[in-house]
């Protein structure tokens, strides 16, 4: 989501940094749910607004909370909140690192089981840029995998999701990790929800006993989404959408020198076609040297697509749940 400013105004640029800094500040101390902000901000209001965050989170929350997360591209200058999300952006993260993590330990407990322990999922551990222009950027990932090992960098992959979110947004994350962290791969997925939720602009009526429509409402989210995965359909419940359903869905994995595209979701429905590998190896999470030194074959590893998407719908019913309690108990 980006910031546009009032056209019945043209105010200086002391103002406009003014207004986007309270903007940003604002969300960042609401955490409304699923909100993504974009505002174009030079490194020095940057850390001003880091600096008034850190104040707030000490008085008012615990410092490990995953949400909010505040960060900064400098070679954009573009400050980005983004706000707690909903289950199915997680799950597509952490069910796809989970089935790569999977493949690699399964091949090196057989190849090379002393190299176990040199592969670590970061989760989304603050990654500062290194090169590139990308000196002064802070980032957290959907995902990140780590080498443990003499000279390693911050990253070797890392994942990020978009879930109805602005494709560009994503590519200039992908260039921060590839060309500010030297990664060697970043996987983007990518998933439209079509028609995007909204809130009701009327209250929901006739709430009695909110845990016995919350009830109500799950056996219905169940009767209509078939949990194999083979349709993602709207969930409509008490005349309003709680989960737009998924219209389409894939994965890029880019690198430096290109990317490759796999589908998963078309029409609401699993691509006639699914991949049974990304493209990813395991020697993508290892510094070059190391990897060298091992002297062992790499692999292609594995992806269960059909898995996949049966853990993402689940994820979308009970994404549309939870949409639909917060409204009902905060109404």
């Amino acid at each position: 989501m980006s910031v546009a400013l009032s056209k019945d105004k043209s105010p200086g640029p002391d103002e406009n940094w003014i207004s986007e800094f309270d903007k940003a500040l604002n969300l960042l101390k609401s955490n409304a749910p699923e909100q993504w902000l974009d505002i174009q901000m030079p490194y020095s209001q940057y850390l001003k607004l880091e600096e008034s965050w850190s104040k707030i989170k000490s008085d008012t929350c615990s410092e490990d909370k995953s949400y909010p997360r505040l960060s900064y591209n400098s070679v954009t200058e573009t400050v980005t909140v983004v706000t707690a999300p909903r289950n199915l952006h997680e799950v597509a993260a952490s069910e796809l690192r989970l089935q790569i993590m999977n493949g690699i330990r399964k091949y090196l407990s057989h190849h090379s089981p002393e190299s176990l322990g040199r592969i670590v999922d970061a989760g989304s551990s603050d990654v500062r840029g290194s090169g590139g222009g990308y000196e002064h950027s802070v980032k957290q990932a959907d995902g990140l995998f780590q080498y443990i090992g003499p000279g390693a960098g911050p990253a070797t992959v890392a994942f990020e999701v978009g879930f109805s979110q602005n494709y560009d947004s994503l590519l200039g994350n992908k260039d921060m990790w590839i060309q500010g962290c030297h990664a060697k791969a970043c996987v983007l997925i990518c998933l439209d929800e079509s028609p995007r939720f909204r809130n009701p602009t009327e209250p929901v009526e006739n709430i009695g006993d909110v845990a016995a429509e919350k009830a109500a409402m799950n056996l219905h989210a169940l009767a209509t989404v078939p949990l194999d995965g083979s349709y993602f359909p709207q969930i409509r419940y008490r005349d309003h959408v709680w989960a737009g359903g998924v219209t389409e869905a894939f994965i890029e994995v880019w690198r430096a020198d290109g990317h490759e595209k796999f589908p998963l979701i078309e029409d609401r429905r699993p691509h006639y076609n699914l991949t049974t590998t990304l493209g990813l190896h395991v020697s993508d999470f290892f510094e070059d040297d190391a990897w060298q030194a091992l002297g062992i074959e790499d692999l292609d590893i594995p992806f269960d697509g059909t898995l996949y998407l049966t853990l993402l719908v689940g994820a979308m019913v009970k994404m549309a749940e939870g949409r639909f309690a917060d409204f009902i108990t905060t109404q």
